[in-house]
Protein backbone atom coordinates (compact mmCIF):
# COMPACT_ATOMS: atom_id res chain seq x y z
CA UNK A 1 0.00 0.00 0.00
CA UNK A 2 2.87 2.39 0.67
CA UNK A 3 4.50 1.96 -2.77
CA UNK A 4 2.49 4.84 -4.14
CA UNK A 5 4.15 7.07 -1.54
CA UNK A 6 7.68 5.69 -1.83
CA UNK A 7 7.57 3.25 1.08
CA UNK A 8 6.54 -0.24 2.01
CA UNK A 9 3.64 0.68 4.33
CA UNK A 10 1.55 3.67 5.35
CA UNK A 11 1.11 4.47 9.05
CA UNK A 12 -2.08 6.10 10.28
CA UNK A 13 -2.74 7.85 13.63
CA UNK A 14 -6.06 6.02 13.91
CA UNK A 15 -8.75 4.47 11.75
CA UNK A 16 -7.64 4.76 8.09
CA UNK A 17 -11.22 5.57 7.11
CA UNK A 18 -11.10 8.69 9.34
CA UNK A 19 -7.47 9.83 9.09
CA UNK A 20 -4.85 10.50 6.45
CA UNK A 21 -1.55 8.69 6.91
CA UNK A 22 1.19 10.72 8.60
CA UNK A 23 4.08 8.37 7.82
CA UNK A 24 5.40 6.17 5.10
CA UNK A 25 7.36 3.22 6.50
CA UNK A 26 10.42 1.94 4.65
CA UNK A 27 11.88 -1.43 5.64
CA UNK A 28 15.68 -1.42 5.59
CA UNK A 29 18.33 -4.03 6.38
CA UNK A 30 19.71 -3.16 9.81
CA UNK A 31 23.06 -4.78 8.97
CA UNK A 32 23.80 -2.60 5.95
CA UNK A 33 24.76 1.08 6.17
CA UNK A 34 22.47 3.53 4.40
CA UNK A 35 24.17 5.74 1.82
CA UNK A 36 23.73 9.51 1.86
CA UNK A 37 22.07 9.28 -1.57
CA UNK A 38 19.50 6.80 -0.23
CA UNK A 39 18.69 9.03 2.76
CA UNK A 40 18.42 12.13 0.58
CA UNK A 41 16.14 10.39 -1.93
CA UNK A 42 13.83 9.08 0.81
CA UNK A 43 13.82 12.47 2.55
CA UNK A 44 12.91 14.29 -0.64
CA UNK A 45 10.28 11.75 -1.52
CA UNK A 46 8.70 12.07 1.92
CA UNK A 47 8.56 15.84 1.51
CA UNK A 48 6.97 15.54 -1.93
CA UNK A 49 4.18 13.29 -0.65
CA UNK A 50 3.83 15.30 2.61
CA UNK A 51 4.70 12.37 4.88
CA UNK A 52 7.35 11.66 7.48
CA UNK A 53 9.56 8.72 6.50
CA UNK A 54 10.04 5.95 9.08
CA UNK A 55 13.10 3.80 8.50
CA UNK A 56 12.29 0.42 10.06
CA UNK A 57 14.71 -2.43 10.73
CA UNK A 58 15.10 -5.49 12.92
CA UNK A 59 18.34 -5.77 14.92
CA UNK A 60 20.10 -9.12 15.58
CA UNK A 61 18.25 -9.51 18.91
CA UNK A 62 14.92 -9.37 17.08
CA UNK A 63 13.92 -5.90 18.29
CA UNK A 64 12.33 -3.58 15.76
CA UNK A 65 13.95 -0.15 15.49
CA UNK A 66 12.45 2.97 13.96
CA UNK A 67 14.12 6.18 12.88
CA UNK A 68 12.21 9.21 11.70
CA UNK A 69 13.48 11.03 8.62
CA UNK A 70 11.92 14.42 8.02
CA UNK A 71 13.10 17.11 5.63
CA UNK A 72 12.90 20.58 7.19
CA UNK A 73 13.77 23.67 5.26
Amino acid sequence: MGEKFGGDFLVYPGDPLKFHSHYTAVCVDGDKPLTPQYLISKGRLGTNVKKIVLLCSVNPEGTVSYQQLQWIG
